[in-house]
């Protein structure tokens, strides 16, 4: 069949949403089957698909590449694949998938991820990805969290006291994360949704 797509961009853009619903609503498919380590770690396929809302029976959830088995999915039948968070995928299994969706009559592949990592920097994947997704490709932001700007990019994760790193981010433009970078956490005035809550 075919790649069909690639979801790039930042933190809270709405790439998982995206995937999933088009896997959702993909019935034509003889099974579906999604990459996906937030449902496993965190319990949701995406910040708008938690378990209560995901029929189990009707997909395959699998944590990461490794628990995915290679000779079944080469197997002729008509097959959705969705990697979540690929920019994470080790990359001779991500290239084994690639060649397979891109020469197969049967797989198709839709994957989703993050374009750059904590530091800003790319991740290597993308560069791998971007050849077969070329004209398949969407890319989202997130607004930034200081000036509000649509081009929110690098995810800066959020502190406690006592240099506790917590599973929380802030996202920001490149702009004010070069910003933050050059002049410290303590120099610009990150929101805390945890203190938001609390008023």
């Amino acid at each position: 069949m075919a790649l069909i797509h690639y979801y790039q961009g930042s933190m809270y853009a709405g790439k998982s949403t995206a995937a999933v619903n088009t896997l959702l609503q993909a019935p034509h498919y003889q099974e579906r089957i999604i990459i996906s380590p937030s449902w496993h770690a965190r319990g949701f396929l995406s910040r708008n698909h938690g378990k209560n809302e995901i029929n189990e029976e009707e997909l395959t959830i699998l944590p990461d590449l490794d628990a995915l088995d290679f000779h079944v999915i080469a197997s002729p039948i008509k097959r959705l694949l969705v990697i979540d968070e690929v920019q994470f995928c080790p990359k001779e299994k991500l290239i084994q998938l690639l060649e397979m969706s891109n020469t197969s009559e049967h797989l198709d592949l839709i994957v989703a991820g993050l374009q750059v990592g904590q530091h800003g920097q790319p991740f290597a994947n993308n560069a791998l990805l971007l050849p077969y997704f070329a004209n398949k490709m969407t890319i989202i932001h997130a607004p930034c969290a200081l000036c509000q700007s649509k081009e929110g990019l690098v995810a800066v994760r959020k502190w406690l006291i006592d240099d506790h790193i917590r599973d929380e981010y802030s996202l920001l433009c490149k702009s004010c994360f070069d910003k933050f970078f050059a002049y410290g956490r303590g120099s610009l005035p990150i929101p805390d949704p945890l203190f938001d809550k609390n008023k």
